[in-house]
């Protein structure tokens, strides 16, 4: 399906596009009924609005011990109509996991692809469809035989639909959103009721975690260990380390498999399988030279699958020595996932930090970042993330391959790990109490979740493994959370912008932040072992919503003032009057 857009509204498309805007003018380019349609050309473009269904695959690049991040540690790709683009996105798709087979539209330019973040393109007034255009109607019954005039089109993968009004297509992008934001390469229930002609059904609530049997149950890993004409035998690390099959069995029995046991409270156990060493079909060289991992990873899968049931393994890991260092390589990751699904490559590298990233990408998580500052402000709205910088959690880069690193809770409560119970949502002030989240054992309340704004929450927890660290082992371990868009940020307490290791927010010290007029002070810890638990003190502060306006009133005339708060506890007010000529305020009563 191609869209009448003229040159000039798509050339001015991309650039917003490419320069990371989600402004209206990206909507309103992708629709064909627009007044785009007809612009004059501005110089010899050549695009295409192109529709279908297709794979969206993200990929996470994490960079090699102890090199510095790398410049673009996610990227996009799409598989649409036969062709492969690198795809631009924006909205919700910026934290999308990869997925197969659901509907895709964008504008392409060459092998470049901006995408949309919609699912259902409402149909405009006045854009015509070809005769004969089939039609899927999925109006109720009642709807049908009313043939109300509120019934409206969409596109979706390059098919019409009706719906029986603008909210039920609404209802419908929400629920097909929401399919989309789990992990898990397949489609999900609502999109493949969809595509079969059917209405998706209502679910009981949103969908706001990537908890699934993706995330919970034994998961089988199958270690594919390969190597190359030339580039033969085991594969060797960076620092040496040769990974025979008996050295990797025993990390993944011995670190990787009790980590998981522990982090997610015994729900998802592994059981690791490592493989011969396979010899690739291609040189080391080429699939280099030709950023060939995902052909890479195919034909190590081709050659286990002689001696595997492949489909009956959760986690495909392939491991081969470094590629980086060989001439013209393209290669320049030390680990890569496609994130949500079963796929990973350890280009040189199998330890503690390696192997539990990038298993963590397969769950569906991205990083786990740092909000830097450099205004002494740890909430400073100028301060900028810093891609893998929670140096406590394993999501971000842990170059020290520290294994007291654990996954924050918001991340858990994301895998279905940590359950609503065991996450307080404060709305009133007081004084709560948490038990530390970092232990096999953990129980009770193990985390306060605080609405910061309408894309981010405050998470506050506590770690006791970091015994060296005197911040961390007695303060509060801070976060923002940002749901859906999977990922968290790591609030420098202490001296921020300074030094990271000192993040926790210790006893008597108090975070205040103006945006949800919020103060939060830990202030009394006690407990040994897995019972250490801190109390933490919240207040709401109190927020003049409405001010009382003025009036004239005659003498012996009576009127009602009113003003607004809001805040906890609920405040107790008086109001006072100044006569004229008189400087003393006094009460009204």
């Amino acid at each position: 399906m191609r869209g009448d857009i003229g040159d000039k509204v798509k050339k001015r498309w991309w650039i917003a596009m490419l320069l990371g805007s989600e402004a209206t003018l990206l909507v309103w380019a992708l629709e064909p009924g627009s007044s785009a349609a007809g612009a004059e050309p501005a110089g010899r473009i050549t695009t295409e609005m192109i529709t279908g269904i297709g794979d969206f695959w993200v990929l996470a690049r994490d960079p090699p011990g102890g090199a510095p991040p790398l410049a673009e540690p996610f990227q996009r790709w799409v598989r649409l109509n036969g062709r492969t683009y690198r795809a631009h996105v924006y909205g919700r798709r910026s934290r999308q996991t990869s997925q197969r087979g659901i509907p895709l539209r964008g504008v392409a330019m060459g092998d470049t692809l901006a995408l949309d973040s919609r699912v259902l393109r409402p149909l405009e007034p006045g854009e015509g469809l070809e005769p004969g255009t089939p039609i899927t109607d999925l109006r109720a019954r009642e709807q049908r035989l009313a043939d109300a005039p509120a019934a409206v089109l969409a596109e979706m993968g390059g098919s019409i639909y009706r719906f029986g009004s603008r909210a039920d297509l609404e209802g419908a992008e929400a629920r097909l959103e929401a399919a989309e934001a789990r992990p898990g390469l397949e489609p999900g229930a609502a999109q493949a009721l969809l595509l079969k002609g059917r209405s998706p059904k209502r679910d009981r609530g949103p969908l706001s975690t990537l908890a699934s049997d993706w995330t919970l149950g034994l998961k089988r890993v199958l270690i594919i260990r390969v190597d190359f004409s030339d580039l033969p035998g085991e594969p060797t690390g960076r620092d040496g380390t040769v990974y025979t099959a008996g050295y990797v069995q025993h990390v993944a029995d011995t670190v990787i498999k009790p980590f998981f046991a522990a982090s997610s409270y015994g729900m998802t156990p592994l059981s690791n399988t490592v493989t011969a060493l396979y010899r690739m079909p291609q040189s080391a060289s080429y699939y280099a030279t030709n950023n060939a991992s995902n052909q890479l990873h195919a034909d190590a899968e081709t050659a286990a699958s002689r001696d595997y049931v492949l489909a009956n393994y959760d986690r495909w890991l392939v491991l081969f020595s470094p590629l980086e260092g060989l001439p013209g390589s393209e290669l320049s990751y030390g680990g890569l996932t496609s994130v949500g699904t079963r796929l990973v490559w350890l280009n040189g590298e199998f330890d503690f930090r390696s192997v539990v990233h990038e298993l963590g990408h397969t769950f569906g998580l991205y990083h786990a970042d740092l909000w830097q500052v450099s205004d002494g402000n740890p909430v400073s709205a100028s301060g900028t993330e810093v891609d893998g910088g929670d140096v406590f959690d394993p999501m971000g880069y842990n170059f020290g391959n520290d294994p007291r690193t654990d996954f924050n809770p918001s991340f858990k409560w994301l895998l279905g790990w940590m359950s609503d119970a065991q996450v307080l949502t404060v709305t009133h002030s007081g004084t709560y109490r948490v038990q530390r989240f970092d232990t096999a054992s953990a129980s009770g309340v193990l985390a306060l979740r605080l609405a910061r704004d309408s894309w981010r929450d405050y998470w506050i927890s506590i770690r006791r493994n970091f015994t060296n660290l005197a911040a961390m082992e007695n303060g509060a371990y801070v976060i923002w959370g940002f749901g859906q868009d999977h990922h968290s940020d790591l609030l420098d307490l202490t001296t921020p912008g300074a030094n990271v290791w000192d993040a926790a927010l210790g006893v008597d010290h108090t975070l205040r932040d103006p945006v949800p007029r919020i103060s939060v002070q830990p202030v009394a810890q006690g407990g040994d072992g897995p019972g250490q638990y801190l109390d933490i003190a919240i207040d709401l502060l109190l927020t003049i919503t409405g001010q009382p306006t003025n009036q004239i009133v005659r003498l012996g005339q009576t009127t009602t003032f009113t003003v607004a708060t809001d805040g906890e506890p609920a405040p107790t007010y008086c109001w006072q009057r100044q006569p004229a000529g008189n400087n003393t305020w006094s009460d009204v009563t």
